[in-house]
């Protein structure tokens, strides 16, 4: 059994899905720390390496760009620290011992910026900022420098050296406030620039946390306005709106989670967690509504997460889509995790599931939640009292998945996989549950309860049994009998308007048990104002309308009338229908074999859910969907559970916008420069001595295609 804090959240059993990218192609030639990410007009990837150079990439192919001693106008240094990218497609690169080097992709040429006189701007550059003018700041080893727009004139602002060289201090991070005022983070603490009076201040703070913060390798301001200062070895500290300095216990430098390690870089999630990134010590997540940090470091059982504890650098996109500069690779993480996830048996999370396949779904009336998944195996956790714990089936059940789950009037659970078992929820325990003449080793598929009757789904028909006086009823297609069921093979069941509803493999049924006759419903060619086809696979009851699940549509029936409600074009609707569910808003949730869309019951506006960030892809189960204690949406299928909070809306996630794009263009062998590169809408003008013409595209949208 795992113990959870009794105040958790699904916030706190979200697990964080961090793949890790490999950008080499078998380039063993890439083996070197990754420090600092840009991306360009185009949408192409930067990477600067510690060692490796430069890397383009476009979510398919590398290339290098490095220093050659047969080449003057190569990378002149391989060691870069900082990137930022320019209008034109180029790039500023921040070297180790080469400063400032312009990149122009009109030639693929590097171009360094002076090394000598008051337009130095430092050999180390740890920092390249855009002043929002077109120009950029310069944080370096010898302080603050600046580029102007015309990218040509350079000039110093703060410089920490003597005449004879000596520096006292560094410029490692520069942050550019809404008025124009710079606030620099250096060796020797914080410096503010304010650009009324030009002048730099260090800034002091008189309280109880620290007088001056030393070290400093990393500035952010958050969504609320608060200022994060990460360290070389004492940790982080912030700055509240009111000015006043704070440090929790959890972020100070002998904490577990610091260690004395220098941190790096942060960066906000869509949803509102600060990341922090640590130089060995991982990547860590504060919740800052409740000061709950976590580590999100190497997990050597789940080699898609980080393979590193050290972060040197995040790039966050528009979209919320998030880098990071993880040792020796990259790492990327969705956005679509803040608002939709999944969680299995991993081992990427200690909440995590017995099996992965979760077959069937239950939220009993205590709102514990209850799932069905192979081999016999119930998983059962109640988020209120705080633990999860992994049941087994006996017998024949314990090797079969557990395809069904329904609650009885005493608060047991009755699970269905070959034959019955019965869970007790006092303690626990499984034990095989019998029904007369119901087969133990027969494979039940459905179960319904109401009225203290329970009935039976199989592939050989419907079981109605009276648990009160042990009579069991086993009702089935005859052929010569048009009022029997439609097909022995039982999909799915319902109770609408006192009417038992049949979801069968060949026809809908409705079973009415007072003159125990059923009433079907089939496709006929001849006539095309039946159903569109027998396959029934999905029922909900929602008030006066009951929902059907066909085969590639979705049927409504209100009153005497069975429409066929109009569906836009979708993979969705060429899929069977496999769970129907009325969430809290009134939306009634369609689920795929693969994909998921909801009705919104004002506008009748049918919203799909693209899932593209599941490391495996996700195959929904039959009859696999429920209403958790929070109104939140719960799915099952191949790959875990889908969990949906209450409150989403298909609107909050953004959607990419890109498209196919040439990215690498060589004609006899020789590449053309990136930036003459053709765009949409332009011709390629090739030389007429050009014998042979290598083209490379790729669909620049990278999380959505790339790592689905």
């Amino acid at each position: 059994m795992t113990s959870l804090n009794a105040a958790d959240t699904w916030a706190d059993w979200r697990p964080v899905y961090i793949q890790t990218v490999d950008i080499s192609n078998g380039n063993q030639n890439l083996n070197s720390n990754i420090s600092a990410i840009a991306k360009d007009k185009q949408g192409i990837f930067w990477f600067g390496t510690a060692g490796s150079g430069l890397i383009r990439y476009d979510g398919q192919h590398a290339d290098i760009l490095r220093y050659s001693s047969s080449y003057n106008l190569s990378l002149p240094d391989n060691v870069i620290h900082s990137l930022a990218a320019l209008p034109d497609g180029g790039l500023l690169i921040g070297t180790d011992v080469a400063g400032v080097v312009r990149f122009n992709p009109m030639d693929n040429n590097f171009y360094p910026y002076p090394a000598t006189g008051k337009q130095y701007l430092g050999s180390r550059i740890y920092a390249i900022v855009p002043d929002r003018q077109g120009g950029y700041w310069i944080g370096s080893d010898i302080g603050l420098s600046h580029i102007d727009s015309d990218l040509k004139h350079t000039r110093q602002f703060f410089v920490f050296c003597q005449d004879n060289g000596t520096c006292s201090s560094q410029t490692r991070a520069i942050l550019q406030e809404k008025d124009g005022s710079l606030l620099l983070g250096t060796d020797k603490g914080l410096v503010r620039y304010s650009p009324d009076n030009q002048k730099f201040t260090y800034i002091h703070f008189k309280t109880s946390v620290q007088n001056n913060i030393e070290g400093i390798r990393a500035l952010y301001r958050d969504s609320k306005g608060y200022l994060w200062i990460g360290t070389a070895s004492s940790g982080v500290f912030y700055i509240t709106l009111d000015g006043k300095l704070h440090q929790p216990e959890s972020l100070k430098q002998e904490s577990p989670f610091i260690r004395y390690h220098s941190v790096n870089s942060f960066v906000e999630t869509f949803s509102g967690a600060l990341w922090i990134g640590t130089r060995g010590g991982g990547l860590l997540s504060l919740d800052r509504k409740s000061g709950k940090i976590s580590f999100i470091h190497q997990n050597e059982a789940a080699p898609e997460n980080l393979d590193t504890d050290s972060i040197r650098a995040f790039y966050r996109e528009e979209n919320g889509n998030i880098w990071i500069a993880a040792g020796d690779n990259i790492a990327f993480y969705n956005h679509e995790n803040d608002h939709i996830f999944t969680f299995n048996n991993s081992g990427i999370s200690s909440k995590s599931l017995a099996d992965r396949n979760v077959y069937s779904i239950l939220v009993g009336r205590y709102k514990q939640i209850w799932l069905g998944l192979e081999n016999g195996q119930i998983d059962y956790f109640d988020k209120k009292q705080g633990f999860i714990r992994h049941l087994r089936s006996k017998g024949m059940a314990s090797g079969e998945g557990i395809h069904s789950l329904v609650e009885l009037g005493d608060g047991s659970i009755l699970a269905a996989s070959k034959g019955l078992s019965l869970i007790n929820p006092r303690n626990l325990e499984v034990s095989p549950y019998s029904v007369p003449d119901l087969p133990e080793n027969l494979i039940v598929t459905n179960l319904l309860y109401k009225n203290n009757i329970l009935y039976i789904g199989t592939p050989e028909g419907l079981y109605i049994y009276d648990i009160k006086n042990k009579k069991t009823e086993h009702l089935t297609h005859t052929n010569s009998d048009s009022n029997s069921l439609a097909n022995n093979r039982i999909l799915d069941l319902a109770f609408h308007d006192n009417i038992l509803v049949i979801a069968t493999a060949k026809g809908l049924s409705f079973y009415i048990p007072k003159n125990k006759k059923f009433y079907n419903i089939f496709h006929r060619n001849d006539n095309i104002n039946t159903i569109p086809n027998d396959y029934i696979a999905a029922l909900r009851s929602a008030g006066k309308i009951l929902w059907v699940g066909i085969r590639g549509g979705l049927l409504k029936k209100q009153g005497n009338t069975l429409s066929v409600v109009p569906m836009p074009e979708s993979e969705l609707f060429c899929e069977t229908i496999q769970s129907l569910i009325n969430d809290t808003k009134n939306r009634l949730w369609i689920v795929g074999s693969s994909t998921i869309a909801a009705i919104n019951p004002k506008t009748q506006k049918i919203d799909q859910i693209n899932r593209h960030s599941d490391s495996d892809k996700m195959i929904y189960y039959r009859d696999s969907a429920a209403i958790g204690a929070d109104g939140e949406i719960l799915l099952g299928g191949s790959n875990g559970l889908t969990v949906i909070p209450a409150d989403f809306h298909p609107d909050i996630i953004p959607q990419p916008k890109a498209g196919l794009a040439i990215t690498s263009v060589k004609f006899n062998g020789n590449e053309l420069p990136y930036g003459k590169i053709p765009k949409e809408g332009q011709p390629l003008n090739l030389p007429s001595h050009a014998k042979n013409l290598l083209i490379r595209f790729s669909l620049l949208d990278y999380g959505f295609s790339r790592f689905c």
